[in-house]
């Protein structure tokens, strides 16, 4: 894939300002777009986060898109995760319905809204929906922050206190929920040999910005021994290559550990 790991972090930085975009911005967000656009082999999440903070940077200033630039995989991208949100938000919404007490969400549909403002940034496949109501029996304890297929259920487990200060309130369809942080999402993610094509390793990296530049990385470290997830934030991180972004000084023995895992993980 033509976009490497450095145009992660650049969208990601630019969409934080996309209301009062740079000098160089606007410029920058149109050579990823043409980028993913001209390979057939980009991600549709990519190309869909692409389009929009293309159209957004540019709204901000008041211009259009150039008339003679062809994004039309992007757009189409954007608008066929657009759909599917809102299908989602729809099933979400019937099923929580009614519920006594607040409803968790997690997965990366839900990190897109947390992170970046939006429910339609990321593909809609699925969420887990958490429940806090102390009558729920027979739930499954929600597990890290992966991959989500369709809408389960599941308790909060052992991570009821975690999730409970690291989840702050949003309205879904005039029903309030409750989001994951940055902290908890970038500490909750699981390592399994994800590659920068990965709509998770996307959820992950803008998270772990957040919480870096928000000198909130010790905390992300302390999530993750309290949920079981040890040093799984700081492998995602090497996997990545992102280390360095996060600021982050892994030694050779640590990195050589993380690279063995790789191995036996194939």
């Amino acid at each position: 894939m033509s976009v490497a790991i450095r145009h992660i972090r650049a969208m990601i930085e630019i969409w934080t300002r996309k209301d009062e975009p740079e000098t160089d911005d606007l410029r920058q967000a149109l050579h990823i777009a043409k980028l993913l656009e001209d390979d057939p082999s980009s991600p549709v999440h990519l190309r869909a986060f692409a389009w929009n903070l293309a159209v957004e940077t540019h709204a901000a200033v008041g211009w259009d898109l150039p008339p003679d630039l062809n994004l039309a995989s992007c757009r189409a991208a954007a608008a066929s995760l657009s759909h599917s949100s809102s299908l989602l938000i729809d099933e979400i919404t019937q099923q929580i319905h009614g519920v006594s007490g607040p409803v968790l969400l997690l997965g990366p549909w839900a990190a897109s809204r947390s992170l970046f403002g939006r429910w339609d940034l990321l593909p809609a496949t699925g969420a887990l929906l958490v429940s806090f109501d102390p009558n729920e029996e027979g739930l499954p304890e929600a597990p890290g922050l992966g991959a989500t297929r369709g809408v389960r259920w599941a308790s909060p487990g052992r991570g009821r206190g975690v999730y409970e200060e690291h989840a702050f309130p949003a309205h879904l369809n005039g029903d309030q929920v409750l989001l994951p942080d940055a902290e908890l999402i970038a500490a909750c993610s699981i390592s399994r040999g994800l590659g920068i094509e990965d709509p998770e390793a996307l959820i992950f990296c803008g998270a772990a910005l957040d919480a870096a530049y928000d000198g909130a990385w010790s905390e992300v470290t302390r999530i993750a021994m309290a949920m079981g997830h040890s040093d799984s934030p700081v492998a995602i991180a090497v996997e990545l290559r992102f280390d360095r972004h996060l600021g982050l000084n892994i030694g050779r023995v640590q990195r050589i550990k993380f690279a063995l895992r790789r191995l036996f993980r194939r």
